[in-house]
């Protein structure tokens, strides 16, 4: 519920005040948490909570189950239910006159269809799943890479990531076939910075790359940024001497 305040603006709160959501929200510990947007049961009401963020939320439910699975708190629970009225939230799962529950039909985008909703098969929630496996994923140290507009305004900002210098594919957007990608390439430089733009109408208001979504190279460059990295660890640890 906290974390919907925030993606849904509700008291003037803004993306910034996730800097420690967590533990220092006064949530249980880590190890002890389970995190979810929202369960079959809060979604209609039921239960305490205030106004639920679900599936009805579409750009906003998205961006909240990015940023859950991203951000390195708890264990996560992704929500998979079918439409209702919310004027008749006491309805069962999709039937046919008969009162046979109907089949899941799978749709040419992966997503479900005859009233089955299946966010789990949202590509931007199932995508960042993958990508909370391989970060185990802000910048995600050199792992992973994740940017979320939730302003009313474009972003289109040059930002600094960890991750080695290369071409990714934003798994938001694409998926890597052998060594391309069906969506946005970004380049990550030398430096670690990177060119990100996100339109702020966009119904995927997400950006994000990790390890495995590297598609091009350069052996010269990533030596150079082996060398500049055990450099700046050596002055780490010199300073705090």
């Amino acid at each position: 519920m906290q974390l919907s305040n925030v993606i849904m603006k509700r008291n003037g709160q803004k993306m910034a005040n996730l800097k420690n959501f967590g533990s220092a929200w006064g949530f249980i510990l880590n190890d002890d948490s389970i995190a979810f947007i929202d369960n079959h049961d809060n979604q209609r009401g039921h239960g305490a909570g205030g106004d639920i963020l679900t599936h009805k939320f579409k750009r906003n439910y998205k961006i909240a189950n990015a940023f859950m699975l991203a951000w390195p708190y708890a264990f996560v629970q992704v929500m998979s239910s079918y439409d209702f009225p919310l004027s008749e939230n006491w309805l069962g799962p999709p039937t046919n006159g008969g009162g046979d529950t109907k089949d899941v039909i799978i749709n040419s985008d992966e997503t479900c269809g005859n009233g089955w909703i299946c966010e789990h098969r949202w590509k931007t929630i199932y995508k960042m799943a993958e990508f909370r496996n391989v970060a185990n994923a802000f910048s995600r140290g050199d792992k992973a890479f994740i940017v979320i507009n939730n302003e009313n305004f474009d972003l289109d900002n040059v930002l600094k990531t960890s991750l080695p210098p290369g071409k990714y594919c934003d798994i938001i957007t694409g998926n890597k076939v052998n060594n391309s990608c069906t969506g946005k390439i970004a380049k990550v430089n030398l430096d670690g910075t990177i060119k990100v733009n996100i339109p702020h109408n966009s119904d995927d208001p997400i950006f994000a790359i990790h390890s495995l979504s590297l598609i091009e190279s350069s052996k010269i460059e990533n030596f150079f940024w082996h060398v500049i990295n055990i450099w700046n660890n050596f002055l780490d640890l010199f300073r705090k001497k």
